[in-house]
């Protein structure tokens, strides 16, 4: 059977000189703050690596986030087609945002996983419709021009016209894989989106892993704890002299007596009282008189 041959993305990477954040209306990390900046008009090209996708996927939304990724990998949407605006750029978040919510649903569907509805919590109502909107219109990824060559140090190559387009192919080329992941931890904030290093990892760090753990000992208790109990409880027993059997077994059978008492039954015992205290009285009464 012939494989096909293994392809590596590599994307332009412009030197970012420059990063402002002009926020709207004080909000500093505001879907309508206005990011700008400068890179340098010479690029080199780089491989894609896997831990860019989980880079990006994972980003935090925040200026200072983006910034931090931005410095490191790059702008997601310099071009060489670009030029020679490509020495500036100019984005509000909300696009930024757009982008890597359009990349995690690109992830989820290829784990045919719903998206996660904590990606628009915290977002106001009309945000969180445009986000929505934005996606129903989104259906092909346009714009994934680039060339592919063939090189003596990595063999078939494709050099994306974005970052983020090459994010995009590399994301899809892991697919075959079988190794992309989403945390099942629903509330997990750190790293959601991940590449496994095995097959059976299903979360992404230790402390998502030992949640799952205690989930899976709280459903196998709720299921089994009862009958665990009783089997647990006849093995002591089984252990006991029989003295001791029998002095556990009366003081069970005691405590189940007690148990089984009821306010009525109470209430008649009080009632059988009363009169046996008032027919002796009036015995005694009865006697004093006829002395």
């Amino acid at each position: 059977m012939e494989h096909a041959p293994k392809i590596h993305f590599f994307a332009p990477q412009f030197v970012t000189t420059s990063f402002r954040v002009h926020g709207a209306s004080g909000r500093k990390d505001g879907l309508e703050t206005l990011i700008t900046g400068t890179i340098k008009d010479t690029c080199e090209e780089r491989r894609i690596e896997n831990s860019w996708v989980e880079e990006f996927a994972n980003c935090q939304i925040s200026v200072e986030a983006i910034k931090r990724f931005t410095l490191r990998y790059g702008w997601l949407w310099a071009s060489r087609a670009a030029k020679p605006a490509s020495e500036r750029f100019s984005v509000r978040l909300t696009q930024w945002v757009q982008a890597r919510w359009q990349f995690r649903l690109a992830w989820d569907r290829v784990l045919g996983l719903p998206p996660r509805e904590a990606d628009l919590q915290g977002f106001p109502e009309e945000s969180r419709r445009q986000l929505v909107d934005h996606h129903q219109q989104v259906r092909t990824v346009d714009g994934t021009g680039g060339k592919f060559e063939l090189s003596p140090t990595w063999g078939m190559i494709f050099t994306a016209d974005s970052l983020y387009h090459a994010l995009l192919l590399k994301l899809l080329s892991l697919s075959e894989s079988n190794r992309l992941r989403r945390c099942r931890r629903p509330d997990c904030d750190r790293f959601p989106y991940f590449i496994a290093e095995h097959a059976k990892q299903q979360y992404c760090s230790e402390r998502c892993g030992a949640w799952g753990q205690q989930q899976l000992k709280k459903a196998w208790w709720d299921k089994h704890g009862e009958q665990w109990r009783e089997k647990r409880s006849q093995a002591i027993l089984s252990r006991m002299p029989r003295s001791e059997i029998s002095k556990s077994e009366a003081s069970r059978q005691e405590s189940r007596t007690k148990s089984k008492v009821t306010p009525v039954s109470l209430r008649n015992s009080n009632r059988e009282d009363e009169e046996i205290q008032t027919q002796n009285v009036r015995r005694r009464n009865v006697t004093h008189k006829a002395r």
